[in-house]
């Protein structure tokens, strides 16, 4: 992982304010897991390489259905709701098509 990927991680967990509980480099990305205030998050940051430099504009569009919250983007990175497996993220409406309901982190 590149340095500066490290220190845009650093610098989005103060400006979010995020405490983090553990960092995982997934090689394309740093992803911290913590909380904002008693908000589970995750923070990702991609590698200035990465095809998913834009991921954050991306997922605010669709306004967390079928996947967690954007609550801060900026380019390369973006602050999300952390979802717990099992937990159903929204109730099917009548007449919706089958879906998954269930996120992972």
């Amino acid at each position: 992982m590149r340095k500066n990927t490290r220190a845009r991680l650093d610098e989005c967990i103060r400006e979010w304010t995020v405490d983090v509980e553990r960092v995982e480099d997934t090689g394309r990305a740093l992803i911290a897991f913590g909380f904002r205030g008693t908000q589970p998050v995750l923070v990702k940051v991609q590698n200035e390489s990465s095809d998913e430099w834009r991921a954050g504009e991306v997922l605010r569009a669709f306004n967390g259905i079928r996947t967690g919250r954007v609550i801060e983007h900026s380019p390369g990175a973006m602050l999300l709701e952390r979802l717990s497996p099992g937990r159903a993220k929204r109730r099917p409406q009548a007449g919706a098509p089958a879906a998954i309901p269930y996120l992972r982190n």
